[in-house]
């Protein structure tokens, strides 16, 4: 992903706020700045505002609580400009031969936004939607967007996740692994990675 001071040099009088998947963004000063996060923020729980060694912030925005603080700021997607987007990522992705792929973390917009595509005949990949929540309400709402009688070889809900919201990429992530001293279990916190960068 690119720098804070990567995207200042193209875009030094626009905010910028690029996320990666659902755990990890990175944001231009202008957006550290619009969203209040400086030197002197405190993390918000759950989440880590990244600093380099002289404690300044980097950009880089782990996990939701954190990415919240920008993403709160920008502008609604309206559901005509979303399915647009789908559709021209589906446009490049057969230009580069891909013919099927996984949404991660669909939310109720982007499931009702892939219906919408697939009861119009418009994917142009095989889609398989991970449907992910953290309680009841979450599965009911996520639900209450897919079409009756949905599901054929081009469109499925593959997964459904319960998840504490985490990732391994990002670092945030609890992992269990083996241990060779007497075949134990060893669990290992990957948050700790991140927070020897500040």
């Amino acid at each position: 992903m690119p720098t804070r001071q990567e995207l200042d040099a193209i875009s030094p009088q626009n905010p910028v706020f690029i996320p990666r998947g659902g755990h990890v963004a990175v944001a231009n000063s202008l957006a550290l700045k619009l969203a209040g996060i400086s030197k002197d923020t405190v993390d918000p729980k759950g989440g880590v505002i990244v600093r380099d060694a002289n404690g300044e912030p980097t950009g880089f925005l782990i996990e939701s609580p954190a990415m919240n603080l920008v993403r709160k700021l920008l502008p609604p997607v309206t559901r005509e400009r979303l399915i647009d987007g789908l559709k021209q990522s589906g446009s490049m992705l057969s230009a580069l031969g891909i013919t099927s792929t996984t949404e991660p973390g669909a939310t109720p917009d982007d499931i009702a936004a892939y219906m919408e595509l697939w009861k119009n005949k418009e994917l142009k990949q095989r889609l398989r939607i991970m449907q992910w929540g953290f309680s009841l309400a979450d599965v009911k709402a996520r639900s209450s967007v897919l079409a009756p009688n949905f599901g054929d070889d081009w469109l499925r809900i593959a997964v459904s996740r319960r998840s504490s919201t985490a990732a391994s990429r990002a670092r945030t992530c609890t992992t269990n692994t083996t241990s060779s001293k007497a075949n134990r279990p060893t669990r290992t916190f990957m948050a700790n990675c991140c927070s020897r960068r500040r």
